[in-house]
């Protein structure tokens, strides 16, 4: 089974661009982000289905208990090795690609934080400066986070990846055809040595 897990900071197109792979291959998708909102739902959290809920108040509440309590992450975790040890899929997540074995293609995406923050201001339409501001604190966040719980430096060890892309003036459709064409060519090429 070869996945295709795709990294990145926040804003810089992951879900995006996963969606769109997994649709035009016709395989499932897995927004680690989401899984995590999911469990945070369980936990009784109201407001997990907005984009922005990692920005509310209540999201953020929810990331301060989680920076505390490494259990969170380790679930969602191991709940997204399962899901590719049993189907191919499209998964975004920031540490997978550091916690699986090279038989999956592992893409990290690279964008600017203004490039990011503008983004997130159109998705959830924000000033650019207030998500320019939720760019910062998240990035510096999950630096420090993934760094605590993983020893990963996130945006600064690209070598568990397959490809890294630079997203800033490259469309996500045209992404999306590159990370297949690479995909479909590993797959291949595994194929052949069994």
């Amino acid at each position: 089974m070869v996945s295709i897990i795709i990294s990145g900071m926040a804003g810089v197109g992951k879900s995006t661009v996963a969606e769109i792979i997994a649709k035009k291959l016709k395989i499932e998708v897995k927004i680690g982000g989401d899984v995590l909102k999911d469990y945070a739902a369980k936990l009784g959290y109201k407001g997990t289905d907005r984009n922005d809920f990692w920005d509310t108040e209540e999201g953020k509440f929810f990331l301060k208990l989680r920076e505390k309590d490494p259990s969170f992450d380790k679930k969602v975790d191991e709940f997204l090795k399962e899901s590719i040890s049993s189907k191919e899929m499209v998964i975004t997540s920031w540490s997978l690609p550091w916690l699986v074995e090279n038989s999956h293609v592992k893409v990290w995406l690279k964008g600017s934080q203004k490039t990011r923050a503008k983004r997130i201001s159109e998705r959830d339409n924000i000033p650019f400066q207030k998500a320019l501001e939720i760019v910062k604190e998240r990035d510096n966040e999950n630096f420090l986070h993934y760094k605590r719980l993983y020893g990963i430096e996130l945006d600064k060890d690209y070598s568990v990846f397959n490809l890294v892309i630079d997203t800033e003036i490259i469309e996500p459709d045209v992404i999306g055809e590159i990370i297949i064409i690479y995909y479909k060519a590993f797959k291949s090429g595994i194929e052949k040595s069994l």
